[in-house]
């Protein structure tokens, strides 16, 4: 039997592979070429650095791509807006997207389409023949309607939340005009069917963890002669991450010196300069910027950190330290979002009070450290690794296509 033709739409290049939404497209195209032929269109965003050589990283797949302009994807923004639709949506689908979207279909002739992310949305009128399926990623609604609830929320926060109109409505129309619907965790699909009722063909696809990760003949080990040491990953211009590193320096940091001598914070991440300046009178804290590799960071580091407000899916920073055995404290909502238990796999706070008391008792008690590593490396093992989501991807494909 012959391979299916994918065609994948997203719109930012999966290239290079520094945060969140390249990580997952990265994924799925990778894993998705193992079963089909793959061609990804994709918007090339002219403000952003691109690799256009994917031959080394991704063999196999066939690459295209339509330039768009920050002044492009403003003016697309507001005619959502006028126009009483959601903006996140609507943004980059200019004139020349839609066109190279509908040159692709006729050229190319899909069995199936694979949209990532909401902005797909608008581009599924044009697919007639091939079947749909949509990674959602991240419930957008799930992401907005946390941050809404976040006290520490910014005006540009909420100004932003507020512009999605009709969001709910168009986030039900995907899921009903999509043969699956795809998202990356539990909490998500139950936060869609409390929102738009049954939602029929909902699956999970896990983020899965690199092999540079769990390749590693030990894992990640407790040691009380050196200082504690915490770790905090992530791109620093994306607003949760931002604000988790604001929640370390101004709530949990000054908590900790009252009850630890010797530690120190690392922060690595792109998007840093301006919280480097920011907090440059705080001891103990400091920036490293973006670390092409992480794996010696999570070795030697005590305890990952990750008070990430409002986070709606799962982390890639914390199922990379899970899978090196490296200790993790998360809020108790990212707990849930991402199906650990409290005392089991993480330990999840709610105050800086109780951050600072789990950093204190994972550094100095060997037994919770060593329970907590193992339990962590155990889950990682089992639902985050790249069989596991290659055996998601081929479930879905197998039964959009045969039904």
């Amino acid at each position: 039997m012959s391979k299916p033709k994918i065609l994948v739409f997203c719109t930012v290049s999966p290239l290079p592979v520094d945060r969140g939404d390249r990580i997952r497209l990265y994924q799925t195209i990778e894993r998705l070429r193992k079963i089909a032929h793959v061609r990804l269109l994709y918007v090339d965003r002219q403000w952003e650095p691109v690799i256009n050589d994917f031959s080394t990283e991704l063999p196999d797949v066939e690459f295209c791509s339509v330039k768009v302009s920050k002044p492009e994807v403003i003016w697309e923004s507001i005619k959502a807006i006028l126009t009483l639709r959601p903006y996140v949506a609507y943004r980059f689908i200019t004139d020349r997207v839609k066109q190279a979207f509908q040159e692709q279909l006729e050229v190319y002739q899909p069995d199936l389409v694979w949209g990532i992310q909401i902005h797909s949305y608008p581009l599924l009128q044009y697919v007639k023949t091939a079947k749909k399926v949509v990674d959602i990623m991240d419930s957008v609604t799930f992401f907005y309607d946390l941050a809404d609830r976040y006290q520490k929320a910014t005006l540009t926060q909420q100004i932003m939340g507020k512009l999605q109109i009709n969001l709910a409505k168009y986030e039900q129309k995907i899921i009903q005009e999509s043969d699956r619907f795809v998202t990356c965790s539990d909490p998500n699909v139950q936060h869609l069917k409390s929102l738009h009722g049954n939602a029929h063909q909902i699956s999970i696809v896990y983020n899965r963890v690199g092999d540079e990760f769990l390749a590693q003949d030990k894992l990640w080990e407790f040691d009380d002669l050196k200082p504690s040491r915490l770790l905090f990953v992530g791109h620093l211009r994306y607003v949760p991450n931002n604000l988790a590193v604001r929640y370390i320096a101004e709530r949990i940091l000054p908590v900790l010196r009252e009850k630890m001598d010797n530690f120190e914070c690392i922060i690595c991440g792109k998007g840093h300069e301006q919280l480097q300046e920011e907090f440059k009178h705080i001891p103990n804290l400091v920036f490293k910027g973006f670390v092409e590799d992480l794996t010696a960071e999570y070795r030697n580091a005590s305890v990952l950190i990750s008070p990430v407000p409002y986070a709606s899916g799962v982390q890639n920073k914390v199922i990379e330290a899970m899978a090196l055995g490296l200790p993790v404290i998360i809020f108790n909502q990212t707990a849930q979002a991402n199906e650990m238990k409290h005392g089991i796999e993480v330990l999840a706070c709610d105050t800086p009070v109780e951050f600072a008391e789990a950093i204190v008792n994972i550094s100095t008690d060997r037994i919770l450290a060593e329970q907590l590593s193992h339990a962590a490396s155990k889950l990682v093992q089992s639902r985050h690794t790249a069989e596991s989501q290659l055996e998601s991807f081929q479930r879905i494909v197998n039964d959009v296509l045969t039904n």
